[in-house]
């Protein structure tokens, strides 16, 4: 199903009701819907409530991609998500040799420090939004 949204200043968008179990056309389908709702606002000028709005659902639709990006976009996403959510890092980095993932996840996140929460969200959705049309173009 879909529902519609307003976004604030722009037309209204038909958005996806998200579910669990989607095959590939139904995947396609969510992200050209989350396209739209980036095509009809100006991601750079919305309000602080449809940024929000906006920034979930790239968390959502993220999940849509039928190919799995490389590491390094990933530690990407995770160090946009982290800033946009938290803030500058909060947490000890790993020192254990070992735990290399966790280290990087670190780095990742740390090396947007002082970036602002909003500008880390665009940042976000505007990555989510590359990805998605490299995937739906593969």
């Amino acid at each position: 199903g879909i529902r519609d949204y307003k976004v604030t200043g722009v037309q209204t968008c038909a958005l996806p009701i998200l579910t669990n179990e989607l095959s590939y056309n139904e995947k396609n389908n969510k992200k050209c819907k989350y396209l739209d709702v980036l095509n009809c606002c100006n991601i750079d000028t919305i309000d602080d409530t449809d940024l929000n709005f906006v920034f979930n659902l790239a968390c959502k639709n993220i999940k849509y991609l039928n190919n799995t990006p490389d590491n390094d976009k990933l530690l990407m996403l995770y160090g946009l998500y982290k800033q946009s959510t938290i803030g500058n890092c909060n947490e000890k980095k790993s020192t254990s040799f070992f735990d290399l993932k966790s280290s990087k996840k670190w780095d990742a996140w740390n090396n947007l420090k002082d970036l602002d929460q909003n500008k880390a969200k665009i940042s976000y959705i505007n990555f989510v939004k590359n990805l998605i049309i490299d995937d739906l173009n593969n």
